[in-house]
């Protein structure tokens, strides 16, 4: 090769992304010229090359540009999720305070069911014995 920015077919096809056939095809119809044709194929001046096909990092500056320099913060997946996520927080939130509110009314039955059990044994006791009379008059009660 005389020029050594010229590119083969092959290299132009790489450098502007897309296919050896669709640069053959356009050279072919007379949109995409060349400076030498060899017997390994054609020499394609890099300026001609890109003023048909823009070269490959151009393109895929282009298919970002509707993004920006940015990726969107919030695309409609990401708040579907933030509003899924929110109405799961708040269901936790209630589920954690009904446990709460459950804690605390089983202490409180097991409180209350605890006296019961102390006050009807001690009753119990009370009447196996006979009571302070019966023991300070000697009598057994008349039910025993």
């Amino acid at each position: 090769m005389g020029n050594p920015h010229l590119l083969s077919a092959g290299q132009a096809a790489k450098a502007a992304g897309v296919t050896t056939p669709t640069i053959s095809k356009a050279i072919k119809k007379g949109r995409l010229s060349f400076v030498e044709r060899t017997a390994n194929g054609y020499l394609i001046d890099p300026a001609e090359l890109f003023r048909v096909f823009p070269p490959v990092a151009k393109k895929e500056a282009e298919s970002l540009a509707p993004l920006g320099l940015e990726t969107p913060s919030e695309t409609p997946a990401m708040v579907e999720l933030r509003v899924g996520n929110a109405r799961l927080e708040a269901e936790l939130a209630a589920m954690k305070m009904l446990a709460d509110e459950l804690r605390q009314d089983r202490d409180e039955w097991r409180k209350q069911a605890q006296t019961l059990l102390l006050v009807d044994q001690s009753r119990k006791a009370s009447e196996r014995k006979g009571g302070f009379w019966s023991w300070l008059t000697g009598h057994k009660p008349a039910n025993a």
